[in-house]
């Protein structure tokens, strides 16, 4: 499933998202981003109580883009919860099938961060934020569906 920026817009930021919300920019392919990764860290330690080193996954996936070159614009989702970390395909998959998981609504999610990602010549903007965990299993899967109708799925 290819998560589409309408897809992505459903997980918008949380309230008083802008205190806690870390940017980074970079020219030239160099960006340093290590106070958005530290954060990243802090919230998988603070959040999973195992695997928290799943982020290390994304995390290994976006340095080696950048190294090459080819990292794109784009969002990507972090769902924090007591088993690990999970990227955005994951938390997407998690909300359509949210009751086989929990009461719904993220409740699985002890915290939900979004990182956009900006590409412009070579000219990198990054922003962490926390979006909210409160968004419906239909709007979910309403969204997806219409992104893989697009597709021809």
């Amino acid at each position: 499933m290819e998560i589409t920026n309408e897809i992505m817009e459903l997980f918008r930021p949380a309230y008083g998202a802008e205190r806690e919300t870390i940017a980074a920019e970079g020219f030239q392919w160099e960006i340093n981003w290590s106070s958005i990764q530290s954060k990243l860290i802090y919230l998988a330690g603070r959040y999973c109580d195992r695997f928290a080193s799943d982020l290390n996954i994304d995390v290994f996936v976006i340095m080696k883009q950048l190294e090459h070159r080819v990292l794109k614009t784009g969002s990507h989702l972090y769902g924090f919860r007591e088993d690990g970390v999970d990227n955005s395909s994951f938390v997407i998959n998690r909300y359509i099938r949210q009751y086989e998981y929990s009461n719904g609504y993220g409740a699985q999610y002890r915290a939900l961060w979004r990182l956009d990602i900006d590409v412009d010549n070579g000219i990198i903007g990054m922003k962490l934020y926390p979006v909210e965990r409160s968004i419906s299993q239909e709007r979910v899967r309403q969204a997806v569906a219409a992104a893989e109708s697009r597709d021809g799925i």
